[in-house]
């Protein structure tokens, strides 16, 4: 029987559903969603602020966003070697209050920047707002907008802060590492819920999310040693 190689079935991130979620993101991709979103669009300054990546995986976006934020606390729920410390976030509901040092504690991180496993995405953002003080930005698959549950406890709720960051340049993830030269036809895109500003709705009445295009900027945001694992010094 031939493989089945339409583009829904290829574009599926198929992890095991009870394993590790292992797809790093890009340090291209990340540096092109602060310096467009965060920054252009948000107006905020990173430098002041703090952020926490509660699935640092092998450092790839933690290393990256020590590039802009003032201080970045790197956790995973697996020891990638890395150095990373330990922390299962789907936990942090039960641990809220018992931790007095950041990020763990309330108000422990100004920001959570990561890139969960797509299973668990609804709660992973129930679990960030909670402990961000001022918000979130989740990378995952653009099917992040389906479900009547997501409708209800995101877009509804939060559709005030909420923004979706998709990118024009094609965004390839793979398991277990980054590969500059794959080509996928799987969509991503981030969800950012900004709690400190109000963002515009030209719809009154309706649910509306929006939707800022990240442009063609691979090129640009590259830099040497991208695709090295480096371990927390």
């Amino acid at each position: 029987m031939a493989q089945n190689t339409s583009a829904a079935v290829m574009a599926q991130r198929a992890a095991p559903r009870d394993g590790l979620d292992d797809f790093p993101t890009h340090p291209w991709a990340l540096r092109a969603f602060i310096e467009y979103i965060f920054v252009k669009a948000l107006r905020h300054q990173p430098d002041e602020m703090t952020v926490w990546e509660p699935a640092a995986n092998r450092r790839f976006m933690s290393r990256t966003l020590a590039e802009y934020f003032e201080h970045v606390w790197e956790t995973d729920i697996h020891d990638y070697g890395v150095g990373v410390g330990f922390f299962d976030f789907l936990t942090l509901g039960d641990t809220l209050g018992l931790y007095d040092a950041p990020p763990f504690a309330n108000g422990g991180a100004q920001w959570i920047i990561s890139n969960p496993p797509f299973k668990d995405f609804e709660k992973w953002v129930e679990l960030a707002l909670e402990c961000a003080t001022d918000g979130i930005a989740l990378f995952g698959r653009l099917q992040m907008l389906e479900t009547i549950a997501r409708y209800i406890n995101i877009w509804k709720r939060w559709q005030d802060h909420t923004l979706c960051a998709a990118y024009i340049e094609r965004v390839s993830l793979v398991e277990g590492g980054l590969d500059p030269s794959a080509n996928l036809p799987q969509a991503y895109a981030w969800l950012v819920i900004d709690k400190t500003q109000i963002l515009p709705n030209p719809y009154p009445g309706l649910v509306t999310v929006p939707t800022v295009l990240i442009p063609p900027c691979r090129d640009q945001f590259v830099r040497p040693g991208d695709y090295e694992v480096r371990a927390a010094q």
